[in-house]
């Protein structure tokens, strides 16, 4: 919606990528992960492979990794919003106010984070996030779903993961 909606939305250069999760396409800028067909399941979420078997190919390696960058910025944005509780009534101020309390908040994270300030959120939603990591079956979100976008916006996020797919096969007892 941001994107379709919103003439200031940044999307990334060329060469860069937003992570995205399942809901998404793959298409130029958004790095989604495989998903799954009516043919074959191709896990995604870290509690199946916390719980289970290791990646058995190159599209659950890089998922399994791409779920795990994606924990990170869920758990930034979990920290971010228990910091500032302004998010919590957020719907009510105008779309001009969230975007500048949003960009000031973010700013204001960046510089804790960097500072090395001793972060007590950050420690308990890691805390919650680790109890919280149950098993969970893919639904019908984590399914491929009929992309209708532009196919050589596709093509090229679809090579792009397979590469990166590919290589981290290649290297995966390196890490």
């Amino acid at each position: 919606m941001a994107q379709r909606s919103d003439s200031e939305f940044p999307m990334p250069l060329f060469d860069k990528y937003y992570v995205v999760d399942s809901g998404y396409s793959n298409k130029q800028g958004f790095l989604a992960p495989y998903k799954s067909t009516r043919n074959r399941i191709v896990r995604y979420h870290m509690s199946q492979f916390n719980s289970g078997l290791p990646p058995r190919n190159k599209e659950e390696l890089f998922n399994q990794r791409h779920a795990s960058l994606r924990s990170v910025i869920e758990m930034t944005f979990g920290v971010w919003k228990k910091k500032w509780r302004i998010f919590s009534g957020f719907s009510r101020y105008n779309i001009h106010v969230q975007k500048r309390v949003i960009m000031a908040t973010m700013r204001l994270h960046n510089f804790i984070k960097i500072s090395n300030f001793s972060d007590a959120h950050f420690a308990e939603v890691m805390t919650e996030t680790r109890i919280n990591n149950t098993n969970r079956e893919p639904d019908l979100d984590d399914m491929e779903a009929a992309d209708v976008e532009d196919g050589v916006d596709r093509e090229y996020m679809t090579r792009l993961t397979d590469n990166i797919a590919n290589m981290l096969w290649a290297n995966q007892y390196s890490w």
